[in-house]
């Protein structure tokens, strides 16, 4: 990759640069010219320090989310020399959480929408939520169902028989 006049060192990994149609197609081209910021649309990755995402569009046309981890190369004595960047391809990583974000709020919908009351527990016997129906049908909020004996008290008043119904 070319940026001018300054050492630039770009270190890109291999899916990301089979994405892009390999080393020849790359050669050349400034990063300026393969990425879009995330943010704002706006082309180049330019000498931005830190860690930012851009998209890129693939030899193919696919598009491609690249991460991309610059730093400033400096002299000795402190002076900026160039720019180092190390560019991944995330896209797999985007598109996970995406069917991730995607998959919880189906459940989310599910869940509220039941026509039977759900709770939803911890694995130490916390309620972490109800739908509406468990509030409508049983009467019981979040909040008196607080701490994980609260749904056995209200249960099962019966200190004996909640003991057997527990042991069953």
């Amino acid at each position: 990759l070319r940026a001018g006049d300054r050492p630039f060192h770009q270190v890109v990994d291999a899916p990301l640069l089979r994405a892009w149609g390999g080393r020849e197609a790359i050669l050349g081209r400034s990063i300026e010219e393969l990425l879009v910021t995330e943010d704002d649309g706006a082309r180049g990755a330019g000498a931005h320090p830190g860690l930012r995402e851009y998209r890129a569009v693939g030899a193919s046309g696919e598009a491609v989310v690249c991460e991309v981890n610059g730093d400033v190369l400096r002299e000795a004595d402190g002076r900026p020399e160039g720019m180092v960047h190390v560019i991944r391809d995330i896209t797999a990583r985007r598109r996970a959480q995406q069917a991730l974000e995607e998959s919880e709020l189906r459940f989310r919908r599910l869940f509220e929408l039941a026509p039977i009351p759900m709770a939803c527990l911890a694995l130490d016997g916390r309620v972490l939520d109800l739908n509406h129906r468990f509030v409508q049908v049983l009467g019981y909020t979040l909040a008196d169902l607080a701490e994980p004996e609260g749904w056995w008290r209200l249960a099962y008043p019966d200190e004996s028989y909640r003991d057997q119904v527990r042991a069953a």
